[in-house]
């Protein structure tokens, strides 16, 4: 991961993977605190948020990355729409976009303690060979427990109703 290649490049960074809930760092003990793509999955930002702020040195860095606005992931809307197809609509347990309107995770950050918080649009277009099932993630992370049990002939419906909805996407030999 990524202290085997902090190595490679002659860095030397000390890594830990801890309930961002409940860190188990002394106060001000770390200079960063880094998530990508995991605040939104966490049952109580803020909490997470007022950890980092608790564990980092005076001037030390938090940087969290997330998801922006689902209309601007066309992948989840792919598959929000192909398990639904497919399963039936439900709520999903939690909204992973819940931070994407701007300013939301301002809020949170400012809410846990922090003074200098800001947020940066990332944006970026992801390429993918056709008959690869390049999908599998997201469709994981929009189904959850939804798709734990499926048995093999639904998650061949599934898969099927994905690259179904994937088409408008495709370009070539790719999407």
């Amino acid at each position: 991961g990524a202290a085997r290649r902090f190595r490679g490049r002659g860095l030397d960074a000390g890594f830990v993977v801890q309930d961002a809930q409940r860190l188990a760092l002394a106060d001000a003990s770390v200079d960063v605190v880094t998530c990508r793509f995991g605040i939104m999955f966490f049952p109580e930002p803020r909490v997470a948020l007022a950890e980092a702020f608790r564990v980092l040195l005076p001037g030390g860095r938090a940087a969290f990355l997330i998801w922006g606005p689902i209309a601007d992931n066309p992948m989840f809307e792919v598959t929000r729409g192909a398990i639904d197809a497919v399963l039936g609509s439900a709520p999903p347990p939690f909204d992973p976009f819940r931070h994407a309107a701007p300013g939301l995770l301002a809020d949170d950050f400012a809410a846990a303690g922090f003074e200098e918080y800001a947020e940066r649009d990332l944006s970026f277009e992801r390429h993918a060979k056709a008959g690869e099932p390049f999908w599998r993630a997201p469709l994981e992370m929009t189904g959850g427990s939804r798709l734990a049990d499926l048995d093999p002939a639904a998650r061949d419906r599934l898969d099927a109703e994905v690259v179904r909805r994937l088409k408008p996407y495709r370009s070539g030999d790719g999407y």
